[in-house]
């Protein structure tokens, strides 16, 4: 669990970056983001010994579904309270 929040902090930017350079890729690009953010966090709760909280972001970003527009990152982390980066 504890490799996991490193590799994340690899893809996020790029993600990003997809997003950033092609705006018709925006929504695809903020979805992968939040999963990698998703993972993130997941991870982090375990390693802190804290599974009760760990899906929670997994789950958050189940329930936000494919056809939502905008950032999801910060819509999921305002909705649930999600760990910062």
């Amino acid at each position: 669990m504890s490799t996991i929040g490193p590799i994340t902090a690899e893809y996020i930017p790029l993600y990003l970056r997809i997003g950033e350079l092609s705006p018709a890729e925006r929504d695809t690009a903020d979805l992968l983001v939040a999963h990698e953010e998703a993972l993130r966090d997941f991870a982090r709760a375990e390693v802190d010994g804290d599974p009760a909280r760990s899906l929670e972001p997994i789950t958050a970003l189940a329930q936000y579904g494919l056809s939502h527009s905008g950032r999801p990152p910060r819509a999921l982390a305002g909705r649930i309270g999600l760990m910062p980066s």
